[in-house]
């Protein structure tokens, strides 16, 4: 099966130590990376891909 993938934005946090936790982190980053795309909540098929080796 092929797929075709899409890099349309990105997001990121601070770096260093932090009061949020990783899941607050996470939703920041995405959340940036979605606006950045302009894309429409009723537009989007996917979901957010992290690849962090500590995860």
């Amino acid at each position: 099966m092929q797929s075709e993938t899409y890099i349309i934005g990105r997001g990121h946090t601070k770096f260093g130590r932090l009061e949020q936790n990783l899941e607050e982190l996470v939703v920041e980053a995405a959340q940036e990376a979605l606006l950045e795309a302009e894309v429409a909540p009723a537009s989007r098929q996917a979901g957010v891909w992290a690849d962090y080796p500590r995860l």
